[in-house]
C-alpha cells in the first residue's frame, strides 16, 4: 500500500477510510482566515486555493496568509494555482505558473503543492518542488466527460512517472456509467501505483465517488464548507461525514 505522510496526516492508509481535504476559495486574507477556523475542525487537510486570492501574490504576503491558514486550522496544508483551462481562476503564462508554484513549495507553512500535469514544464516543476523537500500532487480534470478506463489509468501512471508524490485525477460525468469507469480505473491502476491516489467524478452523478472512492483506491476526498465548493458535484462537510460514518459501520458489520 503506498503512502505520504503529510504533517503527520497518511495519504493512502485506506484501512481507515478517506481523509477528508476541505479547499479555502477566499479571495483575502480575512476571508480566509474565517474558512480556516471553520475547516479546521472538520478537515484531514486544508487545501488553499491560491488562484482565487485576490491579494498580492508576492513572497511575503504569501509565505504570512500560509502561516496564518496553518496556525489557524492547525491541519497539514496543499497550496493550489489552479487555472483556467482545468477549472481555476489563474490566468498566467507559462512562465508565471511555475515561478508561482515554486514560491509556494518554499514555504513552511505549506504540506504539498499541486502541479496541474498538463502544463507546459509539468516534470521541471515537480523536480523543482520536490528539490525544495515539498511533496507534489500532480493533477489533471477533465471537465468535457470521462475518458475510456485504459485511458484514465494511463493517466494516473503518467503522473506517477513525472515525479509525482500523489496522483490525481478528476473527470465529469455525465452518466452513471462514467462514474463506474472512474471507479474501475481507480482499482485497476491502485494494484500497481507506487504513490498514492486520488480520483473523483464530478457532477451530480459523480459524487457516489466521493463517498466510495476509498473503496476503489483513492485516499482522499474534497468537501466543501457550506456554499463554497471549488468543484462541480462536491459535497458540503457535514453531509459527506455522515456518509462516511455510516458507511464505515457498515463495513464494520460484515
Amino acid at each position: 500500500m503506498a503512502t505520504l505522510d503529510l504533517g503527520g496526516t497518511i495519504l493512502g492508509d485506506l484501512d481507515n477510510g478517506p481523509k477528508v481535504i476541505i479547499p479555502l476559495v477566499g479571495e483575502d486574507s480575512q476571508t480566509l482566515l474565517g474558512q480556516a477556523r471553520q475547516a479546521g475542525p472538520l478537515a484531514d487537510l486544508i487545501e488553499w486555493r491560491v488562484d482565487a486570492f485576490d491579494e498580492p501574490l508576492a513572497p511575503d504576503v504569501l509565505s504570512e496568509v500560509a502561516g496564518r491558514i496553518r496556525q489557524t486550522a492547525g491541519k497539514p496544508l496543499i497550496a493550489t494555482v489552479r487555472t483556467a483551462a482545468e477549472g481555476g481562476d489563474f490566468t498566467g503564462n507559462d512562465h508565471q505558473y511555475p515561478a508561482l508554484v515554486a514560491v509556494l513549495a518554499r514555504i513552511d507553512a505549506i504540506s504539498a503543492v499541486d502541479v496541474e500535469a498538463e502544463r507546459l514544464g509539468a516534470p521541471d516543476c515537480i523536480a523543482a518542488a520536490k528539490a525544495l523537500g515539498t511533496p507534489v500532487i500532480a493533477s489533471y480534470h477533465d471537465f468535457s466527460g470521462t475518458p475510456g478506463t485504459e485511458q484514465m489509468q494511463r493517466r494516473l501512471a503518467d503522473m506517477e512517472a513525472m515525479g509525482a508524490q500523489v496522483a490525481k485525477l478528476a473527470v465529469m460525468a455525465h452518466t452513471p456509467a462514467d462514474t463506474a469507469a472512474l471507479l474501475m480505473a481507480t482499482a485497476r491502476r491502485h494494484e500497481q501505483a507506487g504513490v498514492p491516489l486520488l480520483t473523483m467524478a464530478m457532477g451530480p452523478v459523480g459524487v457516489v465517488s466521493r463517498a466510495v472512492g476509498h473503496l476503489f483506491g483513492s485516499c482522499a476526498t474534497f468537501a466543501a464548507l457550506d456554499g463554497q465548493s471549488s468543484a462541480p458535484g462536491q459535497p458540503g462537510v457535514a453531509a459527506l461525514r455522515s456518509v462516511l460514518s455510516e458507511l464505515s459501520m457498515l463495513e464494520g458489520s460484515r
